[in-house]
Order: structure tokens, then C-alpha cells, then sequence
């Protein structure tokens, strides 16, 4: 592959994008060979891109990006009450900016999140994306009862499949065992739900889009690894559009952050190459290095 100049105007600190490596190289290395890897950095910064183009596109304008064949989706949501189903999605492309056009184009949806910039907050408010905070530290059963109200009011509950939230538990993922949190399963499971995996991409022209799985009905176990193994191959063949950061569930593995400070070296050398001397700054090792040990 062929190594390009940055784009400009630059769309990702040096910092982050020194994150973005090496956290992308611990996640693919088990599947690529190490040269494949370093060979993918300039699509990592080719996305980043377009990510920061659909964030003024959200942020900075009164119309949500455009979702093709929302109506369809609408459609398969509307199959089911708000009460008999539950959306699961991940950390991959820009999922803010999808589930808000989604929410302005009519679909009711009350999505946790445990910390997000005010200008998101601001975003969500005006696209009429109900938003339930699960850094409020009240507990499992309080989130549920705030659960239960959204999905009585009418709103599908999204709650993320890949999240680092509470009810941690082990699973295998891109040949890791990480700690990620069963939340939509055991959620879907108090209530007797069925759970929908729904993951979003989007393409360089701004387009969104996504991909739905066949719905889990009657969840009577957890299922995160089901989830997890839905997301897998959307996650190898659209990896770009992963969100690769120190706070992801793969850096939950102790593993998974010796690869990752093992491709430092290369890195290093390919963020040196590709970006200019005044953009750069302390690699943010600490960051990888102070993570949580989960069990």
C-alpha cells in the first residue's frame, strides 16, 4: 500500500493518533502478519477524516447526517414494541452521529453512554436522542428502573455490546480474552426482551449506513459472546472505522497491551514520517499502561 501525505486540516492529534496505532496493531496482529499491519496505517488516518467531517456535519449544522435505507430500519424496529426489544451496538465508525440521525428521522431511541463532550450533549438534545448517563453511580438496578421508564415511554433502549461498563465479565475477542461488560444481555434478560445487533459504518462521502443481525429473541442466557462474534468480521473487514483507544475493552486483556507497546517502535517511525515537527508530543503511554486489570 502505498504511504500518503496527511490530509489536511490535520483530523487527529498526534497524541491520539499514536493511540490509534497502537492499539489497532494489538487488535489485528493475532490475525494479519505484523508488516499487513503497519501497511493499514494510512486507512486509520484516511478515516479519521472523514470522522471529523461527519462531527462538523453534526455538530455544526441544524440537519443530522442521512442513513441509508432508514426506512427500513424503521420498518424492522416497528415489528416490535419498545418493551420486547433491545438494540445492541459497538464502538465502531461514528455511532453518534448515526443513532442521532436515526432519532431525527422519527426512530424513538434512549441510548447510554458514559461520558460524552457537551457539544454531543448539545447534538442529541436538538436530534431528539434521549441520552442516559451511566457514570450517575446509582447502581444496576437504578439504571434499570431508568431503563424501564425510557422503554415505557416508547424509546428503544441502545445499550453498547463492546462497552467497559458495569456486569464485566470474560469473553474471546479478535483472539483475546477481554473483559467487557454483559449489560444489554442481562438487561434484555431481566426483561424478557428480545436483543437487536446494529452496527454502523460510513462511507468517505459522509454516507451512513448500517448492519443488522438476526434478532436474539427470548434471551434466557447471556449472549455477549454472540454479540461480540456479530461484530468481529463488520469489525476485520471495515477496521478503519474501529474506535482503537486505550479505553477499549481489548486493552482489557494484559496481552492485548504488551502487542500493542510492542509495535511502539514502528509507530513511532510512521507517525515521525507523517506528520509535521510542530505537530508532535509525548507518546500517551501512560494511557495503555495504567489500564484496569478487569476480571
Amino acid at each position: 500500500m502505498r504511504l500518503r501525505s496527511l490530509p489536511k486540516p490535520y483530523p487527529i492529534a498526534p497524541s491520539r493518533l499514536l493511540e490509534v496505532l497502537l492499539v489497532f496493531s494489538a487488535g489485528l496482529c493475532r490475525t494479519w502478519k505484523r508488516s499487513a499491519v503497519v501497511d493499514a496505517y494510512p486507512s486509520l488516518l484516511d478515516f479519521q477524516q472523514t470522522y471529523r467531517a461527519l462531527d462538523q456535519q453534526l455538530l455544526g449544522s441544524n440537519d443530522a447526517p442521512a442513513v441509508a435505507n432508514v426506512d427500513r430500519l424503521a420498518a424492522l424496529l416497528g415489528r416490535y414494541s419498545p418493551q420486547d426489544l433491545i438494540i445492541a451496538t459497538a464502538h465502531h465508525s461514528h455511532f453518534i452521529a448515526f443513532l442521532n440521525a436515526c432519532a431525527r428521522y422519527g426512530i424513538p431511541l434512549a441510548a447510554c453512554y458514559k461520558a460524552a463532550a457537551q457539544s454531543y450533549l448539545d447534538a442529541s438534545e436538538r436530534n431528539g436522542l434521549k441520552l442516559v448517563d451511566l457514570s450517575s453511580g446509582n447502581g444496576v438496578p437504578s439504571l434499570f428502573r431508568t431503563l424501564d421508564r425510557q422503554r415505557a415511554e416508547g424509546r428503544y433502549v441502545v445499550i453498547m455490546m463492546d462497552g467497559p461498563f458495569a456486569s464485566r465479565r470474560r469473553y474471546g475477542f479478535l483472539g483475546y480474552c477481554i473483559a467487557a461488560s454483559c449489560l444489554a444481555s442481562l438487561y434484555a434478560r431481566k426483561t424478557h426482551s428480545g436483543l437487536l445487533p446494529l452496527i454502523c459504518s460510513v462511507s468517505p462521502s459522509l454516507q451512513l449506513s448500517y448492519t443488522a443481525g438476526p434478532v436474539i429473541d427470548g434471551v434466557r442466557t447471556d449472549v455477549t459472546q454472540c454479540l461480540l462474534d456479530f461484530l468481529q468480521p463488520i469489525l476485520l473487514r471495515e477496521y478503519p472505522q474501529y474506535q482503537w483507544l486505550s479505553n477499549s475493552v481489548l486493552m482489557s486483556d494484559q496481552e492485548a497491551r504488551d502487542n500493542a507497546l510492542g509495535f511502539l517502535r514502528e509507530a513511532l517511525e510512521w507517525r515521525a514520517a507523517h506528520t509535521s515537527s510542530h505537530f508532535m508530543m509525548p507518546p500517551p503511554l501512560a494511557s495503555l499502561l495504567s489500564v484496569t486489570r478487569s476480571s
